[in-house]
């Protein structure tokens, strides 16, 4: 649930959002991209609200502030709250419309006889596959997102930085380095840290799903 204060500052990020149009992704907005990086950083099942309307905030304002990261994106390696169920039957989706982790909200035919399964909320997929697993008996995985690398952005509660990496469709085609900017987020600004370089390779996204 979101509270009172929470749904004051979503409206300040919707502001700069759209002051700030550039600045969002090409794939899926801020506040989904916040998702994302908030499960990265707690490990959680699902993403904190409060935490989520902050990061949200802090992107979209470093990125008006910093061109060099302007075109950095975190579209997420997988889909939030959705698997693919292996063996899937009328008593698999009655196990998760019981548990703890329901209501199912779509559910449709997958490739190689799975099941495409959609929840009513973003969980993280790979913790729900293995608790799925665990407490009702049912072999899901996550699914996985192809396309273009925009990059990622890390997020550290403690120190309260933002990392963010260049990504191969930002920085040509001989590109074969990782390029990194580190900020520090304060009082509604950013605080460049540090900049550098490696020269490890990325490695792409899985184009397929396997059992």
């Amino acid at each position: 649930m979101y509270t009172k204060w929470c749904i004051v500052k979503i409206a300040f990020v919707l502001s700069l959002t759209t002051r700030y149009a550039w600045g969002q992704s090409p794939f899926i907005g801020p506040f989904e991209e916040a998702k994302y990086i908030a499960l990265d950083a707690t490990e959680d099942l699902l993403p904190n609200p409060n935490m989520v309307v902050d990061i949200a905030k802090a992107i979209v304002i470093i990125r008006a502030q910093y061109l060099l990261v302007s075109k950095v994106r975190n579209n997420g390696d997988w889909f939030l709250g959705k698997l693919r169920v292996y063996n899937y039957s009328e008593d698999v989706l009655a196990k998760l419309q019981q548990s703890p982790y329901g209501p199912v909200e779509s559910v449709f035919d997958g490739e190689d006889n799975t099941t495409i399964v959609t929840f009513m909320q973003p969980y993280n997929p790979v913790l729900l596959a293995e608790r799925l697993r665990a407490e009702l008996e049912i072999n899901s995985e996550p699914i996985w997102k192809t396309g273009p690398d925009y990059g990622e952005i890390k997020y550290d509660p403690e120190e309260n930085t933002f990392t963010f990496r260049q990504g191969l469709a930002n920085c040509g085609i001989d590109c074969n380095r990782n390029r990194y900017w580190v900020f520090k987020f304060q009082y509604d600004h950013a605080i460049p840290v540090s900049q550098y370089m490696t020269d490890v390779p990325i490695i792409n996204r899985p184009r397929t799903n396997k059992r």
